[in-house]
């Protein structure tokens, strides 16, 4: 078996032909590579290219110019008809002439423009009084007049029957708008459309070419044909209002009546009208010389045969099995799954080597992992185990203190008694948060004041001192080597506070106690102040300790922090507040190597 074993091996990566191995990659793609000529023709096949892509564009420039070009009398009647409409529109709204003057206006206007069919003012009653027929009209029946004021903006229509002129008829709207903005109607311009048709440019008539133009909701306003033979001018897949846009631009789909045409959109005047050519497909020029001969055809098809080639032994040989390793390396870095690798027998050895790599590399990272977690969760339980009997071991001995409050002779002992036993609630508080919280390297600092503050509040009252407790606390997570300090600094600093809390008024006496935080994300630092009422003869807490160790503990877990004590005195309150950078946990020294 072992001799069997080492022979295939041997076959497997043996020299093989020039020395390469005969199922490795480059064996492969060299082999199947060379049953094919080489492409011979890249420069022409670009020269056919370039030479049908500028016949394209050619043709399709020609197309848009000829659109232009045919739809020229539609394009200057729309124009002057806009810009007539929006004097009249700016005339009407700055001298707001009598009807008289306004219908000789509108009939200067139709006898200087003999093209228009109607000029007038629709007012905002539907009601045209002002126009050069000088007559009265109603459009208030009229659905296209009932759309136009609905939605009052500049506009071009068709009617097939004018309400005035009984013919096929372009009409042209302007709004009217005072100084101060309000509506007063619309100024209509009609204008026949049959001899914009009959006086399109004869240099660009063509039986095959058909022009028709349209606004932009869709409406044809012009064309070549009658309305039931419009289906050879529209394309079947778009409809009008879907070609409205900025720019020219040409495309070829088949028409709704079946045949393939090419179609290009000419903007005529702004956002408002457009035209539509239409031309038979396929009226491309193309220098059919490029393509004689098997000078072209033939490198050509061995071009495509090497590509295709080329593309299949790649896709098998290379893509396939990189795509099913970057697959297996995916799953693993997402979710620490090795999947199976079929793809991978199949692919060339060093893709082979590569794969059964990374498995083995997966597999040591998969135990090496496995092992830390189980060593972290253990110190973990240990950590917190350690914490739970530290609070537990102050918890028992703050009852003893207790105890012996009970028996103690004197208020002087009883109150140094409390003091301690304080101090040791506070430790006890601050072990129990660290082994009560999800991450023991970042506490809750304003959950773990909170319950201090409400605990030395309920000592108190259990002494008959009634004492407001206010509590304005900011969400703040510390280092354990913070919050410690930070929590005995309090401790002292609420029992004095507590201590000497009075009003002048005989109100209810108050203790506030504030944490803020303050700068930037990555400099950030905090503030706490302890603040309580005073009597008509107020009384520095700090000073006021009768042994002054409080004092001392306060300053010592100042410095601890890295902050100063800062005392502010005024009617009626006194404040106590330090001011410390926000630090990130850090290690101690030489207790890496116990964990």
């Amino acid at each position: 078996m072992l001799g069997a074993k080492g022979a295939r091996r041997s076959g497997e990566s043996g020299s093989g032909l020039l020395g390469w191995d005969r199922k490795g990659l480059t064996f492969r793609i060299v082999s199947m590579l060379s049953l094919v000529l080489l492409p011979l023709a890249l420069v022409a096949a670009w020269q056919s290219q370039r030479a049908t892509q500028a016949a394209t564009e050619s043709y399709r420039a020609s197309l848009l110019a000829k659109t232009a070009a045919s739809t020229a009398p539609e394009r200057d009647s729309i124009l002057s008809a806009f810009a007539t409409a929006a004097t009249l529109a700016e005339t009407l709204a700055l001298q707001r002439p009598a009807m008289q003057e306004c219908v000789a206006l509108m009939q200067q206007i139709a006898g200087a423009n003999p093209r228009f069919a109607f000029v007038g003012h629709t007012e905002s009653d539907q009601l045209n009084r002002c126009n050069d027929k000088d007559a009265l009209y109603d459009f208030s029946d009229n659905e296209a007049s009932r759309r136009r004021f609905a939605n009052p903006r500049a506009d071009v229509t068709f009617n097939p029957s004018g309400a005035v002129t009984k013919q096929a008829v372009v009409v042209v709207s302007q709004p009217v708008h005072l100084a101060d903005d309000s509506f007063q109607g619309f100024v209509s311009i009609s204008f026949p459309s049959l001899p914009l048709v009959l006086s399109r440019p004869d240099e660009t008539e063509d039986p095959e070419f058909q022009i028709l133009t349209f606004n932009a909701q869709g409406e044809v306003l012009t064309a070549d044909v009658a309305p039931e033979d419009l289906a050879r001018l529209l394309p079947r897949d778009r409809d009008l209002k879907s070609l409205a846009g900025p720019g020219r631009f040409v495309f070829t789909e088949p028409s709704v009546a079946g045949p393939i045409r090419d179609f290009a959109v000419v903007p005529l005047y702004g956002d408002r009208a457009y035209a539509l050519g239409s031309a038979p497909a396929g009226a491309v020029p193309v220098n059919r010389q490029l393509y004689g001969g098997a000078a072209l055809y033939a490198p050509i098809l061995m071009w495509l045969v090497s590509l295709l080639v080329a593309v299949l032994v790649l896709r098998r040989q290379v893509i396939a099995p990189t795509r099913q390793l970057r697959m297996r390396m995916r799953s693993f870095a997402d979710g620490r799954a090795i999947l199976s690798g079929e793809t991978m027998a199949r692919a060339p050895s060093e893709l082979r080597e590569i794969g059964e790599t990374f498995d083995s590399m997966a597999e040591k990272i998969l135990h090496d992992e496995a092992e830390l977690e189980d060593r972290v969760h253990e110190r973990e339980l240990l950590l917190r185990e350690v914490h739970h009997r530290v609070k537990n071991n102050l918890q028992l001995m703050s009852s003893i203190i207790n105890m012996q409050i009970r028996q103690s002779n004197g208020p002087e002992a009883e109150e140094a008694l409390r003091r301690v036993q304080g101090r040791l609630s506070s430790l006890a508080k601050f072990h129990r948060e660290l082994y009560q919280s999800s991450s023991l390297v970042g506490l809750r600092a304003d959950q773990l004041l909170e319950d201090l503050a409400r605990q030395l509040i309920a000592v108190a009252q259990e002494t008959e001192q009634r004492i407001e407790l206010h509590l304005e606390l900011e969400p703040v997570a510390m280092s354990p080597d913070q919050v410690s300090p930070l929590a005995m600094l309090v401790t002292e600093a609420m029992t004095n506070a507590i201590k000497y809390a009075g009003t002048r008024d005989g109100t209810r006496p108050f203790v506030r106690l504030a944490l803020r935080v303050h700068g930037a994300q990555d400099a950030q630092a905090a503030t706490v102040s302890v603040e309580n009422s005073v009597g008509s003869t107020p009384t520095d807490p700090v000073a006021a300790d009768g042994s002054g160790l409080g004092s001392r503990l306060i300053s010592a877990f100042a410095v601890q922090l890295g902050a100063e004590v800062e005392q502010e005195r005024e009617n009626g309150f006194f404040r106590l507040s330090v001011t410390f950078a926000l630090e990130p946990f850090r290690l101690e020294e030489g207790t890496g190597a116990a964990f």
